[in-house]
């Protein structure tokens, strides 16, 4: 499989990473669990992609993403929000602490990356 869609351009090589494979249902369950650990949706409001946390991450996770993953940003920063318009309009988990960023939109493998080192916090 992965030969085929990245060999035929389908996908970029690094989309592979998205993909995990469990041998066993608890490997299963724990990649699962520590996926949402912290992390718990995502939005797009805005122009902004909105990341809705479980809690806050700490200053010192907040500057090593910033500093890790901008090649998936347009410009700015990864940066605390309050909920969007819509989102205020939809009652969507407005108790959850937020971070926005101008998201490229094609850089989904980093994104998940970047999601498990928020959740490492």
């Amino acid at each position: 499989m992965r030969r085929q869609l990245s060999g035929n351009k389908l996908i970029d090589k690094s989309d592979l990473n998205i993909v995990q494979t469990a041998k066993t249902a608890d490997q299963a369950v724990k990649y699962i669990t520590d996926f949402y650990k912290i992390y718990h949706s995502m939005r797009y409001a805005g122009g902004k992609t909105i990341l809705r946390l479980n809690r806050e991450i700490s200053a010192k996770t907040l500057k090593a993403i910033n500093r890790e993953f901008t090649d998936i940003l347009i410009n700015g920063k990864i940066e605390p929000c309050p909920p969007a318009e819509d989102e205020v309009k939809d009652s969507e988990h407005l108790d959850l602490p937020r971070l926005s960023m101008h998201f490229n939109l094609h850089g989904y493998s980093r994104l998940c990356e970047m999601i498990r080192a928020i959740n490492k916090d």
